[in-house]
């Protein structure tokens, strides 16, 4: 099933309606000061990161800003205890459906999340309509 991990942001309600639209079946967590990450959930997406905490950490936020200098020396579970501490420290939204991970929202690259068959039938008529043209 599908996990989205995010605040209320404009990003937010485009990527349900997206999800709606394409009735796909799919969870919310919504992340604030008081309902953070889990430690399992980070391990989780870490594991599906290619760069690890770089790619999971924004890199704007203020917290961010204030421990910057500080990060290459902290553990793994350190840096994870902080990101429960300050959610701020993630980039949201983060999809995430078994081996697939996706931060930010993308209309192009969320269709990773369609399923393959729908996604082939998509391109079969797109290729229908195209030789129709010619």
């Amino acid at each position: 099933m599908i996990r989205i991990y995010s605040k209320h942001t404009k990003k937010y309600y485009e990527i349900i309606e997206w999800m709606l639209e394409h009735q796909l079946v799919f969870e919310i967590r919504k992340i604030t000061s008081k309902s953070s990450l889990t430690k399992n959930e980070i391990f989780e997406l870490l594991k599906l990161t290619e760069n690890g905490f770089d790619d999971l950490l924004n890199k704007k936020s203020k917290k961010y800003l204030e421990i910057e200098n500080k990060i290459d020396a902290y553990s793994v579970n350190q840096m994870i205890e902080k990101i429960i501490l300050y959610p701020s420290l993630i980039k949201f939204p983060i999809i995430v459906d078994n081996n697939k991970l996706m931060i930010g929202f993308n209309k192009k690259k969320i269709r990773i999340f369609l399923p393959e068959e729908y996604r082939r039938n998509q391109l079969e008529q797109y290729l229908i309509s195209f030789d129709s043209k010619l």
